[in-house]
C-alpha cells in the first residue's frame, strides 16, 4: 500500500488543494511554518521526499528555503538548522527542489514556484547529474535514524507506517 500523499485534501484538487489535514484541523499551507532543523531520514534524498507526510513536506520545504536564504546571504548567527548544510548549499538546493517536485506530484499548490527558487541555485550540471559535494552525516545509519526518530516524534500515526518497526520513538537528533 503506498501511503505518500494520501492526506484526502490533497486528493480532490479543486479549492481544497490548499488546505492540510492534520488530524481533525485542517490548515491552510501559507500558514505552516518551518521546522526546528531539516530532517533527512534516508541517505537516497528522493526516498527522503517521499516519506513525508503532506504538513511535513511543506515545512521541510519553508525550511530548506529558509537556510539557503541564510545560507546565500551569510546571514548570522548560523543556526543550529543551518549549521549542518553550511558547506553544501547545493546539496541543500537539490533536496530543496526533490521536496518542491514531491509536493507539485501530490498537487499541493505553488510547488512549482518552489521548485524554482532552488532550481536556481543549482547549476545546470548539478541540475543534471547530481551534486557533488555531500554532508558526510547524510550517510551515517546512526545519524539517519535520529531523523526518523524526530519525525515520528512529530506524527507516529503515519510515520510507524513508513519507517522500520525497531525506529525508536525518541533519539536526540545527531548530525555527526
Amino acid at each position: 500500500m503506498e501511503i505518500y500523499g494520501q492526506d484526502p485534501a490533497m486528493d480532490s484538487g479543486g479549492k481544497e488543494a490548499d488546505r492540510l489535514v492534520d488530524g481533525d484541523q485542517t490548515k491552510s499551507v501559507h500558514s505552516v511554518s518551518p521546522l526546528k532543523v531539516l530532517p533527512v531520514p534516508y541517505s537516497d534524498l528522493a526516498r527522503s521526499a517521499k516519506c513525508f507526510n503532506n504538513k511535513d513536506l511543506i515545512c521541510a520545504i519553508a525550511t530548506a528555503k529558509e537556510i539557503y536564504t541564510r545560507l546565500l546571504n551569510n546571514l548570522q548567527p548560523l543556526t543550529r538548522r543551518v549549521v549542518p548544510w553550511k558547506d553544501h548549499r547545493s546539496a541543500l538546493c537539490y533536496y530543496g527542489m526533490l521536496l518542491s517536485n514531491e509536493a507539485r506530484r501530490r498537487r499541493i499548490p505553488n510547488a512549482r514556484a518552489r521548485a524554482a527558487f532552488f532550481s536556481r541555485g543549482l547549476t545546470a550540471s548539478e541540475n543534471e547529474f547530481g551534486v557533488d559535494s555531500w554532508p558526510e552525516w547524510m550517510t551515517d545509519p546512526e545519524v539517519l535514524i535520529t531523523h526518523q526518530a524526530f519525525l515520528l516524534g512529530r506524527n507516529s500515526d503515519y510515520y510507524k507506517q513508513v519507517f522500520p518497526r525497531d525506529t525508536p520513538d525518541y533519539l536526540p537528533l545527531r548530525w555527526t
